[in-house]
């Protein structure tokens, strides 16, 4: 069984909230891969990709997700656009379990700290350009709607990583 589970998914899916739960419900570290693209650039992500660019943000993602080789018993919550660099998808799945996090379209947070999803409009374009890839990469796809707690799908998460 590999050591790690790997939350990937839209922007605003329920990631970064639902991985905290998992990692305490597990005993894991928790792991914010945004989080620590920002604390290695000393800078907000709306600022890097206001200065760098979206590839430049990339960079700083693929630098993040290989820092990354060497956890165990982490749980981290990725960046809506990991998966759209195929190595970045090989490494992930080499080092976990990796979950899509599935919410419905209208369930997904808009704006805030997500610079490529500012509106309905540019979260319906990155999901028909993301769901196959999504899907390719995932070892398993969970629902995260409105209708479950976060409670409930952790625990389907956790379900899931212990079956794989």
């Amino acid at each position: 069984m590999r050591e790690n589970v790997i939350l990937i998914g839209m922007p605003g899916c329920g990631k970064s909230r639902l991985g905290r739960l998992v990692a305490k419900k597990l005993g894991f570290d928790f792991v914010d891969l945004d989080e620590k693209i920002e604390s290695a650039a000393k800078m907000p992500i709306p600022e890097i990709f206001r200065r760098f660019g979206e590839a430049g943000f990339r960079r700083l993602e693929r630098e993040a997700v290989l820092s990354l080789e060497s956890r165990t018993r982490t749980v981290v919550g990725t960046g809506g656009g990991v998966i759209l660099d195929p190595e970045n998808v090989v490494l992930l799945r080499r080092i976990g379990f990796v979950c899509h996090v599935e919410r419905p379209l209208d369930e997904l947070a808009v704006g805030g700290k997500r610079p490529l999803s500012t509106s309905r409009e540019a979260l319906q374009r990155l999901y028909e350009e993301r769901r196959d890839l999504y899907k390719h990469a995932a070892d398993a796809t969970i629902a995260n709607s409105s209708a479950l707690s976060p409670a409930e799908v952790a625990d389907r998460i956790i379900g899931a990583f212990y079956e794989n």
